[in-house]
């Protein structure tokens, strides 16, 4: 828990230096429109790796896990505050030749092609106060609301019991957000954020704006 609050307090830090020290920020202004899409870091892949503690004895065990891809589409209702839509993806998948099947009464081996996969969406709004007054530079403070469902699936019968996670984790999540935008000219910029809560924890993109009044 240290290694990731650590990072995450050491960029609030920087996002509140922007705002307060130098008085720079938002440029979210009424009626204008910023669209996001960004990678995300998670803790899904821990989550997958224990998953396969039910198995004992794999062979050719390869995984593939997917960076956390989010999309964002924010309206300004004022230049402090604005209103947003987001989506989540993530998904992980591995395949094995060979295990050992224990749970059974009879331990067992078995051969052949065998796989699983665990992906998991997010969908939900986010409310957003923007600082200060600069066109370039906008730290943001912000509360998300979203809804997670997970999907597992498998041709490994005893790995139907994964299916008992998405009793705990499909449901809805609160996150704080501590973000910036940095843009390079009216139209085009990047993006970061660090959070608190799910779907991810650290995240950074492209941003899009467009419109607004001045």
């Amino acid at each position: 828990m240290i290694s990731r609050t650590r990072p995450i307090a050491f960029f609030i830090v920087c996002c509140l230096s922007f705002s307060f020290v130098n008085k720079t920020a938002a440029q979210q202004s009424k009626g204008q429109v910023v669209i996001g899409g960004n990678a995300a870091v998670s803790l899904v892949g821990i989550v997958m790796h224990n998953a396969f503690d039910v198995i004992d004895n794999i062979q050719s065990f390869k995984t593939h896990i997917t960076p956390g891809l989010s999309g964002t589409i924010d309206c300004g209702l004022s230049k402090r505050f604005s209103l947003g839509a987001v989506y989540f993806y993530q998904s992980a998948s591995a395949s094995w030749t060979f295990y050992t099947d224990s749970t059974s009464n009879v331990p067992a081996s078995y051969t052949g092609d065998f796989h699983a996969r665990i992906t998991r969406t997010n969908v939900g709004a986010r409310a957003l106060l923007h600082l200060g007054n600069n066109e370039n530079i906008d730290p943001y403070l912000g509360l998300r609301i979203g809804y997670s469902h997970w999907n597992i699936s498998s041709n490994v019968p005893n790995l139907k019991v994964l299916g008992n996670f998405k009793k705990f984790v499909s449901m809805v999540w609160p996150q704080v957000l501590f973000g910036m935008h940095y843009y390079f000219n009216s139209f085009l910029g990047v993006n970061a954020e660090a959070a608190l809560g799910f779907p991810y924890f650290m995240s950074a993109g492209i941003s899009l704006r467009f419109g607004g009044i001045k």
